[in-house]
């Protein structure tokens, strides 16, 4: 009962095949495939919000997005 060749090649086929299993449960459920795929993969669109600069109201301190409004309410804010 040796290692014939077919034998290595189905195992190798087994092992792809689970390893990519595993690997595509993990992308569906949110989790990155890998520690060092993170900083070299584009990142999915529809996945992250974009980054948006933050700036501070003079009146309440708060830091709101430019243009959104501010929201709080208060008579001495400004609209930013």
């Amino acid at each position: 009962m040796g290692w014939s060749l077919w034998k290595l090649l189905i195992l190798a086929a087994v092992v792809y095949y689970v390893w990519n299993w595993f690997r595509r449960q993990q992308l569906q459920s949110g989790r990155p495939a890998a520690p060092s795929d993170a900083g070299n993969a584009a990142p999915a669109s529809g996945r992250r919000p974009k980054a948006v600069d933050l700036v501070k109201c003079p009146k309440c301190d708060s830091y709101v997005t430019q243009g959104s409004g501010h929201g709080c309410n208060r008579p001495d804010c400004p609209t930013l």
